[in-house]
């Protein structure tokens, strides 16, 4: 059987970088990466995503052969009768390895098209670590990653205030977007990388808040072989989950339309809402889980 690749697979559609992509797990490929792919398929979107590795430890090899294809089957109930889906996701376009592949990590910095930052490097991932230095290659943590990338950004296109980010963190945590920013500006400050710079930070980049919510199992060991037979390839990186998603992102009234003009989910029948608060959000899900 060929193993899943774009020539395997006859795809040859390119579509510039407009999401750097902070992990390659499970529930970032069968979430943000599905979500991309539809947009790409149902609106003007027209976007790739980069993923880039933020720990050191594994390897994005799979993902590499694969030239970052990946199928997810999904399942739900529909009048007592279970219902799968299955998609081939095609949106991720570039692999960077920072610990081995630095430099092409700060290049990704140059993209024109670039306007989209997701993560979701654990509930532990947004920290601050003091030790972690301007000249590491790269630094340790996640917000430390980030803000060399960011500077290399604002270095490269001379402050040029559109060539901000949206950055829309996917950690577990409260105020998720909201302490991302804190330690991107705390190591501005640590690093003594200017005001100039920490001026475009607060100006020109947009740090939301979100909720998130889909379970995704990850590899369907047991019946992997069954769907490799019906996909005509096999695919290592096979990911099933729940249809059912919410993604809610805490945004002001004032720059609510700007942002579903850049991210025209209400054109597709994703569940994505965008509120002025995640109170009411967190609230509902902590009296479900309890």
């Amino acid at each position: 059987m060929n193993q899943l690749n774009r020539t395997s697979s006859n795809i040859t559609t390119r579509y510039p970088i407009k999401v750097i992509q902070f992990g390659g797990g499970n529930f970032l490929r069968a979430y943000v990466d599905w979500m991309i792919d539809i947009l790409n398929e149902e609106t003007d979107f027209a976007g790739a995503v980069a993923i880039v590795k933020p720990t050191p430890r594994g390897s994005y090899e799979v993902l590499r052969k694969q030239d970052g294809l990946f199928h997810t089957v999904l399942h739900a109930m529909d009048d007592g009768e279970l219902k799968q889906e299955e998609r081939l996701i095609s949106c991720v376009q570039q692999l960077i390895n920072p610990y081995t592949e630095f430099d092409d990590y700060l290049s990704l910095a140059h993209e024109p098209e670039l306007r989209f930052m997701v993560s979701n490097t654990t509930e532990s991932g947004i920290a601050f670590l003091k030790e972690d230095t301007f000249v590491d290659k790269p630094a340790l943590s996640f917000p430390a990653k980030l803000t060399q990338f960011l500077f290399e950004r604002y270095s490269f296109f001379k402050g040029d205030e559109a060539k901000g980010l949206v950055l829309l963190p996917l950690e577990l945590i409260e105020n998720n977007a909201k302490t991302l920013k804190q330690y991107v500006l705390d190591y501005a400050e640590l690093w003594e990388l200017g005001n100039d710079f920490k001026s475009w930070l607060e100006n020109s980049n947009y740090f939301y808040n979100t909720l998130v919510d889909r379970i995704v199992t990850g590899f369907p060991k047991d019946s992997a072989q069954d769907l490799w037979d019906g996909f005509g390839v096999q695919d290592e990186l096979l990911v099933q989950g729940e249809a059912y998603h919410s993604w809610v992102i805490e945004v002001d009234d004032g720059a609510v339309e700007a942002l579903k003009s850049e991210l025209p989910f209400e054109q597709t029948e994703l569940n994505v809402e965008f509120s002025s608060s995640l109170t009411p959000y967190y609230d509902r899900k902590v009296g479900i889980l309890n």
